[in-house]
């Protein structure tokens, strides 16, 4: 069985979920099929994408969603 896989244009990740890996903002959810939530930075979720398409119930992906996270670090302007 795959995984039904959605493909959001608008963040519906909370913004405070981190990837349980490596404590990056999470942009994929995996619901697995006992019904756990994982939460993967881009970099992780494309180590095991093949195998979560085949094994997870359902993948939130919003690796494209733009400004998912806020301004890059380098356009971060303190104040003075």
């Amino acid at each position: 069985m795959n995984a039904y896989i959605s493909r959001s244009p608008k963040r519906t990740i909370p913004n405070g979920e981190r990837c349980d890996h490596c404590g990056v903002p999470a942009c994929v959810r995996v619901t697995t099929r006992h019904h756990y939530t994982l939460y993967f930075c881009g970099h992780h979720y494309r180590l095991h994408e093949t195998t979560l398409a085949h094994t997870a119930l359902a993948i939130e992906d919003e690796r494209s969603v733009s400004n998912a996270f806020g301004p890059a670090p380098a356009e971060v302007v303190h104040a003075s």
